[in-house]
């Protein structure tokens, strides 16, 4: 499958496959972004770096209620140490929902349990293996009715914690906070999962 779309200024490119080898479902996908920065599409106008980016995965289910999945992830945009992941967090990329991840590399499972036919185990792992910083996300499911679903779960940050900041440091010479972009300069992120907080949360799904 081969899609062409117009985003903001930019150009995106991308191919999608999926498959199976025996048992096993396997799905890849590929992209290049190319930013025009007068909106004209033309080589001569790019005003950034082709972006690039790339996820490749398998997927399995048991017959005992067992599902599995692997990706592999890769993205040429992002942060090259941990301590721009503020710097990174600031363009407008993420700012506008292009982007959430901040690095270059990631590997991520999922797994779901049947523990009886209405209640359903589940947890997930996305791994920065350049940092190395993880999200842990437990999750457990109770089908209440065919149309409802009550899931409850939490996601569990792990990784390297910014050092505390110095109030201080955000004031510049003249009395004045720094702006964001100075501010950044004065701290130091450590790791990207570290950066986020504990979180929990109970869900209730109804269907129509």
């Amino acid at each position: 499958e081969l899609f062409v779309a117009k985003h903001y200024r930019d150009l995106i490119l991308g191919f999608s496959t999926q498959g199976s080898i025996g048992p096993v479902g396997i799905h890849g996908d590929i992209s290049l972004t190319i930013p025009f920065g007068d909106g004209a599409l033309a080589f001569e106008a790019l005003s950034e770096p082709t972006q690039f980016r790339m996820v490749v995965g398998a997927d399995g289910r048991s017959p005992h209620g067992t599902a599995l999945m692997a990706e592999f992830y890769v993205q040429s945009f992002g942060a090259d140490e941990s301590e721009d992941y503020f710097r990174t967090a600031m363009d407008q990329r993420v700012q506008r929902g292009d982007y959430w991840t901040l690095g270059h590399a990631y590997v991520a499972l999922s797994l779901s349990q049947e523990i009886t036919p209405v209640l359903y185990l589940g947890g997930m792992t996305i791994l920065n293996v350049m940092d190395p910083s993880a999200l842990l996300g437990p999750s457990l499911t109770w089908s209440i009715s065919s149309g409802v679903d009550l899931a409850a779960g939490g996601f569990l940050a792990v990784g390297n914690r910014p050092p505390t900041v110095d109030l201080l440091s955000l004031i510049g010479p003249d009395g004045q906070p720094l702006s964001p972009e100075q501010a950044v300069q004065n701290i130091d992120s450590a790791s990207e999962f570290g950066l986020m907080p504990h979180q929990a949360y109970v869900q209730l799904k109804v269907y129509f």
